[in-house]
């Protein structure tokens, strides 16, 4: 009966943080096995790790896992809830004896349904920190490509009949034998040539060099 009366009293007790005192007698409840609530109008952010004195002369360490604020038209007092660590048997016996609810457990989030047709595979990691996307199928078939059957290949290649002909590469053109300049014709410009006939196109006219006088009797008929 004892034990029973101090597990349903209100528990109070110090708090520090690196020696800097948060608050005194500040009452301790909701205690499971392995949190409680500390009310405590400014609590500390998550993941601070603080000292906590009882009453009765025992202290272990704890960290805040969570914290409420004070919030308009809420009638629960803010505060936080920690983690306590115990290092003596004393202070896990005195935690033990106080614990009046059940341990809070967190259900696991269901994952979405997977759409029909659609494949999911897990990432692959092939370098730390580093993954490959994961793969959905597109419904579409990929097919794959026959192998080449080398009999075939074979029959093919027998079919090629060589012509006898050679292929002989071209001569460079000897520019020295058609009169031209080298350095001329690389520069774009071609040498002039004498205009026989007069008609200043630099060349002898076609019929004149046919003709048995060289189109000397055009001339000629021109002075009279």
């Amino acid at each position: 009966m004892r034990i029973e009366s101090r597990a349903m009293a209100d528990s109070f007790v110090d708090v520090t943080y690196r020696g800097l005192t948060l608050g005194k007698r500040l009452k301790l409840v909701e205690l499971r096995p392995t949190s409680g609530y500390v009310e405590l109008p400014q609590p500390m952010p998550v993941g601070t790790a603080i000292a906590i004195a009882t009453d009765e002369g025992v202290a272990f360490p704890a960290t805040v896992i969570a914290i409420r604020e004070q919030t308009g038209g809420s009638e629960r007092p803010p505060g936080m809830v920690v983690s306590p660590a115990f290092e003596h048997d004393d202070a896990r016996a005195w935690w033990k004896e106080r614990v009046t609810l059940p341990e809070l457990t967190r259900p696991r989030p269901t994952p979405p349904p997977v759409p029909a047709g659609v494949v999911v595979v897990q990432k692959r990691v092939t370098k730390p920190g580093i993954g490959v996307p994961e793969l959905v199928d597109d419904g579409q078939d990929t097919g794959v490509m026959d192998a080449i059957d080398p009999e075939v290949l074979a029959e093919a290649e027998s079919k090629i009949v060589d012509d006898g002909k050679r292929t002989v590469a071209m001569d460079a053109v000897d520019l020295a034998a058609l009169g031209l300049d080298q350095a001329a014709t690389s520069s774009g410009s071609l040498p002039a040539q004498d205009d026989d006939d007069g008609n200043g196109n630099g060349r002898a006219d076609s019929e004149g060099d046919n003709k048995p006088d060289g189109g000397k009797s055009r001339k000629k008929r021109k002075k009279r």
